[in-house]
């Protein structure tokens, strides 16, 4: 649920791609089959899990690879070229692919409304700065640098 509302407020994403909806859902289909334990509790089946939460539930995994590191850059690299560690290194494109159609989807719905209405989420607030940013100095906007992906990434698992 807490990825629910990072995702939604970083990047405006709707509510199709919750991972509580499909906890639902999951839960939902078992109907009332569930078998209760001795000590009462009752075991859930996990949901499906989406590819794009799973590519942010690896940040986590990320920043413990960096910081576990004296050369945290070499250290994630070679995390990503470990073939006994494929799901990192799919994560860690999955998450780059994700940032780029987010990116993609917040300019269309920047350049689709006026300057003054208020961005819909952290990532069209960062894409508007960088406008501004770019328009006093002069050069052309970089809506996919690295410096706001980073940000957006902070802001999913600080």
């Amino acid at each position: 649920m807490t990825l629910d509302m990072i995702s939604s407020v970083a990047f405006g994403m709707d509510s199709s791609k919750a991972s509580l909806k499909r906890e639902v859902e999951a839960i939902q289909q078992y109907g009332n089959k569930f078998r209760i334990s001795k000590e009462g509790s009752i075991q859930f089946p996990p949901a499906p899990t989406d590819r794009d939460n799973e590519a942010l539930f690896d940040i986590a995994k990320m920043i413990s690879i960096a910081q576990g590191s004296p050369l945290p850059t070499l250290a994630q690299w070679l995390a990503l070229l470990n073939p006994f560690n494929l799901e990192h290194s799919r994560a860690f494109f999955r998450r780059r692919s994700l940032l780029q159609q987010q990116t993609a989807l917040s300019l269309h719905r920047l350049t689709s409304v006026d300057e003054q209405t208020t961005p819909k989420s952290a990532l069209e607030y960062l894409l508007r700065r960088e406008q501004t940013a770019a328009e006093s100095a002069a050069r052309a906007p970089e809506y996919y640098s690295p410096a706001i992906r980073d940000e957006v990434c902070a802001l999913v698992d600080p």
